[in-house]
């Protein structure tokens, strides 16, 4: 019998291996989705598995790393010495086509573990194995291939109740000598009040219409946030950098919007302008204004500021939810409701395996401006049921003086209209682990801020 030949396509793995050593960063777009034993030929493999341990240890790698590595090893020759190592990057792969080439690779592992499992079967069929038993066999074996590295074991509930009782002292200590409650809290002690701190790995998803200030509600947070030393990443698809950027810093010296973009500031503002970007320079607040994202670019580019920070990563925004897209096969296109909802999955597993709360903006629909009643519910959450499904927590901002997308004239502020307060519903209208409630807080028109609603500010 003619023996069979496995599946494997070297060219794919050369492309990877060179596309690694020709842009050490190309490893934060398929370091969650390739696997060592996904490479068939054992060089290869080698090379890879020694490339993902340097980068487990938080170091840079290149060609002399990984040589020295293997050599300390004794693993150089296996991998097919220098000569091999240094052709990787010969003939020069598209290093943009690395996924294609990573996902190449995971293919033909599968298909390879598939004629594994039909083997097995020829070999326990031939044994006179029951059907059932032999059904049983296979069902367990395929049900490993689908999911690959997804895969985790049941755990018994005395195996983890010590680490859970762990935890539980540790926040108890840290809340003992704080007096507060372990998690990054936000700037409105009604919203601490019922979500006493945002934890890691959480999905909070901030939706309401547009022009109702989500944006504005987000930089509000990241700002509060970073002035108390948290590193934080805000990913706007929408707004540009210096937007941004002019935002915060009005916000931070609570400075006209309108003036410091038309440049009609006096002295005393401009100056505070200069305070004021004083005071963000030393902030870790980092800005990708990327017009295209995906979950996996987003999964790339937090891993990498993860490991510049020295693992620090506190707080993530990203405005908004339904501007992100994903790699869609043929047969979902023009599903766009299918395409939300693996977006908003792909969003909660990012949350959870980096182990940082998300802040995510969403749009909701427009039905809600036909409505008598105009105030947010969950079923409003833009083109898909799955967003509210996969949030930890959903908020609404909702604003009286709005009605069915036509603002109404508002009364000005007794003062000046240029220092107008507008009072917004911020409705909590998910908590998975504690209270629902809303309550009021102000949007200050002028410096596009939000800030707790007090007796002296109203």
């Amino acid at each position: 019998m003619e023996k069979i030949k496995l599946p494997y396509n070297e060219e794919a793995e050369r492309g990877v291996l060179g596309a690694l050593f020709l842009d050490p960063e190309n490893i934060f777009k398929i370091s969650h989705i390739l696997e060592e034993e996904d490479f068939y030929l054992t060089p290869h493999r080698i090379i890879y598995g020694t490339i993902l341990e340097i980068f487990g240890e938080g170091k840079h790698f290149d060609i002399i790393t990984v040589k020295n590595r293997l050599q300390e090893k004794g693993l150089l020759e296996q991998a097919g010495g220098e000569v091999l190592i240094s052709s990787l990057i010969d003939n020069i792969p598209i290093l943009k086509n690395i996924e294609e080439y990573a996902e190449i690779i995971v293919d033909k592992a599968k298909v390879r573990k598939l004629m594994a499992v039909a083997e097995r079967i020829l070999s326990e069929g031939s044994k006179d194995t029951p059907s059932k038993q032999l059904i049983g066999i296979v069902e367990k074996d395929l049900f490993e291939v689908a999911i690959g590295r997804n895969k985790e074991a049941l755990k018994l509930l005395k195996d983890g109740i010590v680490e859970v009782v762990s935890s539980i002292e540790e926040r108890r200590d840290f809340y003992l000598r704080n007096k507060t409650t372990q998690g990054i809290n936000s700037p409105f002690p009604e919203l601490n009040r019922v979500i006493p701190a945002f934890q890691p790995g959480e999905l909070i998803i901030v939706a309401a219409r547009p022009s109702i200030g989500k944006t504005s509600f987000a930089l509000s947070m990241a700002l509060d946030i970073a002035l108390k030393g948290n590193v934080v990443s805000i990913f706007s698809l929408e707004m540009p950098f210096d937007q941004i950027a002019l935002r915060l810093l009005c916000m931070e010296r609570e400075i006209d919007v309108k003036s410091a973009r038309e440049g009609s500031l006096n002295e005393s503002e401009y100056e505070e302008i200069v305070k004021a970007a004083n005071s963000l320079e030393k902030l870790k607040i980092y800005v990708d204004d990327s017009a295209s994202l995906t979950v996996a670019d987003l999964r790339a580019k937090l891993q990498k500021l993860k490991m510049d920070n020295d693992g620090r990563l506190d707080l993530v925004l990203v405005d908004y939810l339904q501007l992100m897209h994903e790699k869609k096969d043929k047969r979902d296109m023009g599903n766009r409701a299918l395409e939300v909802s693996q977006i908003s999955r792909g969003l909660k597993i990012l949350a959870k395996d980096l182990n940082v709360p998300f802040i995510v903006l969403s749009q909701l629909n427009r039905s809600i401006e036909q409505r008598k009643n105009a105030r947010p519910v969950l079923s409003d959450l833009r083109e898909s049921g799955s967003i509210e499904q996969d949030a930890d927590i959903v908020m609404f901002l909702h604003r009286q003086d709005i009605k069915k997308g036509e603002p109404v004239v508002r009364q000005q502020n007794a003062s000046t209209s240029k220092m107008e307060k507008i009072p917004v519903d911020l409705i909590v209208a998910k908590n998975r682990n504690g209270p629902i409630d809303d309550f009021k807080i102000l949007f200050y028109k002028h410096c596009t801020k939000f800030m707790p609603m007090g007796p002296d500010t109203w």
